[in-house]
């Protein structure tokens, strides 16, 4: 059978920092986009009967810096932030709870403290923009039926709310129409929602270090292999790229007339996802792209002519030299087409 794509995000924990790690939007001229990155993430918190003051959680980054973000039911309230490039909790998330359900009384001026352990992490990559997701929180209950456990601080009693991190583009839209300057910069997007961590530091860490790699070589740039076209397409429209669809498989990126860049995709459980890209160069620039290449990936691993081939654990890299131009192809590695029988199915698209 076949199995779905599995588009590995990995992702750290987040925050809001001091001045050296964390700036605000009105600071974009300071911000390197060789260290920071534009982190960019929502929090809705809807109308409920159970917890009616305000929530507050902490921005917190692995290197250092902190920030308090609050909540006031019925918020739905966009952040956005140049970050510098590692890994990021949301964590802390703490109120006071007024109703007579928790506090035992009748009267609603008493409160009880409540709080949870779920903290959030994401990797934060420089010179990008990075949306992180929506968080979502709704329908909170006297009891533990819901996904998110509150205890009542003094007293042996829990409750619970349904939190999920969902994704939604029209952030990314919000933010570039709030900060019309953004635009302009055309940061790639790093579609990399918040996770659940429960790991400690150090593991975070890790996990930080191996997803550097693992963008470098489960893909091309930060498209992963496997990734749908509408995606793909949704992405570059909102990084301000020239896009042509060729076909409902092949879509071309033509910002730049010297050195388009076309992604193919392969049919994949009524989708299309993403198996191979080519970039196209002057003829004039083949030293310069063949020791970028040698200098990222080493020695090439074959020679047939005029034809040079690299290969990383996930992607076969090609440069051609051809009459007119020089094309680099990035490919994954094992991927399958289905087969035009309906009923006939293969092993993963990506292994």
């Amino acid at each position: 059978m076949l199995k779905k794509i599995i588009l590995l995000f990995f992702i750290l924990s987040f925050v809001s920092c001091g001045k050296a790690y964390i700036k605000d939007m009105d600071s974009q001229n300071e911000a390197d986009p060789k260290e920071f990155g534009l982190l960019v993430f929502s929090l809705t918190f809807l109308e409920n009967g159970i917890q009616e003051l305000p929530l507050f959680l902490t921005l917190t980054g692995e290197q250092g810096g902190s920030e308090e973000i609050r909540l006031d039911m019925k918020d739905d309230t966009l952040y956005a932030f140049f970050v510098k490039e590692g890994v990021y909790y949301l964590r802390d998330l703490t109120g006071e709870n007024n109703s007579p359900t928790i506090t035992r009384t009748a009267s609603n001026k008493e409160t009880r403290d409540i709080y949870t352990t779920k903290q959030w992490k994401i990797v934060v990559k420089a010179g990008a923009l990075n949306y992180a997701g929506n968080i979502f929180i709704k329908d909170f209950s006297d009891n533990e039926k819901l996904n998110t456990k509150f205890k009542v601080k003094m007293e042996n009693y829990v409750l619970s709310a349904d939190i999920s991190v969902r994704k939604r583009m029209a952030d990314i839209s919000s933010v570039l129409e709030k900060y019309p300057y953004l635009k302009d910069k055309q940061f790639p997007i790093n579609m990399a929602l918040f996770q659940e961590d429960d790991a400690d530091n150090s593991t975070i860490s890790d996990n930080y270090q191996q997803s550097k790699f693992d963008s470098q070589n489960k893909g091309y740039g930060s498209y992963y292999w496997g990734t749908p076209i509408s995606e793909v397409k949704k992405s570059l429209e909102l990084e301000g790229k020239k896009i042509t669809v060729l076909s409902q498989d092949h879509l071309i990126d033509s910002t730049v007339l010297k050195n388009p860049v076309e992604f193919f995709f392969l049919p994949f459980e009524g989708d299309f996802a993403l198996y191979k890209v080519q970039v196209y160069f002057l003829k004039s620039d083949f030293d310069s792209i063949f020791a970028s290449l040698k200098g990222k990936y080493g020695d090439f691993a074959k020679k047939d002519e005029k034809s040079f081939t690299w290969y990383t654990t996930y992607t076969k890299l090609i440069l051609d030299e051809k009459d007119e131009s020089l094309i680099l192809t990035y490919e994954a590695i094992h991927a399958k087409e289905e087969t035009e029988q309906k009923n006939e199915v293969k092993d993963n698209l990506i292994k």
